[in-house]
């Protein structure tokens, strides 16, 4: 699935109107993931290649937040291949169908406070390590190198109409830190100590009296 697949409009929508851009599905490339700050797989059958999982490794490492959705269609050895490629070390397990609730992490508060709350689910599979972020093994994530891996047990079924559910996924989108495109570099004015003023303002005055003399010479 990709954003644009009829699961998604009601996210797609939400993630939008906070102010985040989504680009159109492509291939996992450098350049690519050069531009984005998230990157999200959703429902993985298929592992990515040997070069797509250095470039992801890449990434994360570099500040970068991967994010990997499950479901009860995907395939727990793929989406466990993923993280591992990409240098992290949680697991997809057994099929879970059961309630989650929003416990406190990175993407429980701001800007959306939902700590507490509960999600609509459906059927995944349980997420294993890292740090959970809902109960009963429906998401984790864990920090790798600068960046981070969020790992979910299903697709979060965003279309139920949950405002819990968009709000945490403007949440993590929201938490990613980079790479994307470097911030403009500010160049800072050099700050001079009263030393350093008193020596400029004796420099200026003999620079003034040399001026003076040479022009009274001119008269």
């Amino acid at each position: 699935r990709t954003w644009d697949d009829s699961s998604f409009t009601q996210t797609r929508a939400a993630v939008v109107a906070a102010g985040h851009t989504i680009q159109p599905a492509s291939a996992i490339t450098p350049a690519g993931l050069a531009t984005v700050g998230t990157y999200i797989i959703f429902e993985p059958t298929t592992a990515p290649t040997a070069g797509e999982l250095t470039a992801l490794a890449a990434f994360v490492s570099g500040g970068g937040q991967l994010v990997v959705f499950g479901e009860s269609s995907a395939t727990p050895a793929v989406m466990t291949a993923i993280v591992a490629g990409s240098g992290g070390s949680m697991t997809w397990g057994a099929s879970l169908n059961t309630t989650t609730v929003v416990l406190a992490s990175p993407f429980s508060s701001t800007p959306n406070n939902i700590v507490g709350q509960p999600l609509a689910t459906s059927v995944g599979w349980t997420v294993a390590g890292g740090t959970p972020f809902l109960t009963n093994g429906y998401g984790s994530f864990q920090t790798v190198g600068a960046g981070r891996i969020v790992a979910f047990a299903d697709r979060r079924d965003f279309n139920f109409g949950s405002t819990v559910n968009t709000g945490l996924m403007v949440n993590i989108i929201g938490a990613a830190a980079g790479p994307g495109p470097a911030p403009a570099t500010a160049t800072q004015v050099p700050t001079l100590t009263d030393v350093g003023i008193a020596l400029m303002i004796a420099f200026l005055a003999v620079a003034a009296g040399l001026h003076l003399r040479r022009r009274d010479r001119m008269v």
